[in-house]
């Protein structure tokens, strides 16, 4: 079996740019890409590679809330919430902050602690 590397990577990238512009509201199974579902809120999440990083949408259909972020390659992540607030969260320092709310929060799981 020969596989056309060129045809695959144009298949993969055609595929990626049509499941942004729907925002994971069709499933793409690329290879540069997936699908997750969070069963304890409701969400799909689908990711797939960028420029530097990996860009996730996020959907709750119950809802009809949505987001989306980018992770760079440092642990970065900027994005926006889904109120389209803008967000930024730094690894380092476990920062993050939500420039349309203010909320501004440091740690991490149980010992993570918002103001």
């Amino acid at each position: 079996m020969i596989i056309d590397l060129n045809n695959r990577r144009h298949c993969a990238r055609i595929v990626n740019v049509f499941a942004v512009v729907v925002t994971v509201f069709f499933v793409s199974w690329a290879h540069a890409g997936g699908v997750d579902y969070d069963p304890n809120t409701g969400s799909y999440y689908y990711w797939f590679d960028a420029p530097g990083g990996t860009d996730i949408y996020g959907v709750n259909p119950t809802t009809g809330s949505t987001w989306n972020a980018h992770s760079f390659s440092d642990g970065t992540m900027t994005g926006s919430d889904a109120n389209n607030n803008p967000w930024i969260y730094d690894p380092r320092t476990t920062l993050y902050t939500n420039q349309g709310t203010n909320e501004v929060c440091y740690g991490l799981g149980d010992l993570r602690e918002c103001f």
